[in-house]
């Protein structure tokens, strides 16, 4: 009989607007939009999921310190990208239960269910959605707190306020923010995104990419990233 491994649930994390699995001692994120998982402590180089270890590999990026941290609001340990949930084949976040599931497939009824693809040459994933009648396509982060949108699309949308950001490639990060109509499957709802920095937008629309959508603007309890069947499946509870 074949030897079949149990999918266990972890503890979910959001801390300012960052969605944290804490597996054993360590608090990771995870990050779609990494195509590496990667420790920051430095003293571990594998974790074990669902009785299977995967590899982390060494920050040599050197991401991390206070002010991670301090964007994050708590100590980070790592990062858990999309080379173990290609391995894995998805993860669902179950927002009610304050659970993890490091698993593909989703169990959950009145959900929105989107495509997804890999976009090989950046290892990440990315999503189509309408946003201001324009049809675009977005890198899917989930380790992004704040969604992007590119400078040309943002007159679609009505000013909303300033945000100062930190990424750890571009740094600090100031913009201002627009709310624009965005239809993601089959669902249509305001989401507030930040237009572009000049440096990122040029950079992602060289690869076609027009946005960086996050996971918080999107209005969910139960999400599942489930890469073995190319789908993003939202949904909300019956109140």
């Amino acid at each position: 009989m074949e030897n079949m491994k149990k999918n266990k649930e972890y503890e979910y994390l959001i801390s300012k607007g960052h969605h944290l699995v804490k597996i054993d001692d360590k608090v990771l994120v995870i990050d779609t939009g990494s195509p590496l998982s990667f420790s920051i402590a430095g003293d571990f180089n594998s974790i074990e999921i669902n009785e299977s270890v995967y590899e982390m590999k060494k920050n040599i990026a050197q991401i991390g310190g206070n002010a991670l941290n301090e964007l994050i609001g708590v100590k980070i340990d790592g990062f858990i990208g999309v080379d173990i949930l290609n391995k894995i084949g998805g993860v669902r976040f179950d927002k009610i239960g304050k659970t993890v599931t490091f698993i593909s497939g989703s169990d959950f009824s009145n959900s929105v269910r989107v495509p997804i693809r890999l976009f090989s040459a950046l290892g990440m994933y990315f999503i189509g959605f309408t946003a201001g009648g324009q049809d675009i396509n977005a890198i899917l982060d989930t380790g992004a707190h704040v969604s992007y949108i590119h400078p040309e699309l943002a007159r679609f949308g009505d000013p909303d306020g300033n945000i100062v950001d930190y990424n750890p490639i571009y740094g600090d990060i100031e913009t201002t923010k627009v709310k624009l109509p965005v239809t993601i499957g089959s669902q249509t709802q305001e989401i507030s995104m930040a237009i572009m920095t000049p440096n990122i937008s040029k950079q992602l629309s060289m690869l076609g990419f027009k946005a960086i959508l996050g996971i918080n603007e999107i209005q969910w309890d139960k999400m599942s990233i489930d890469i073995r069947n190319n789908e993003l499946v939202y949904g909300q509870s019956q109140k």
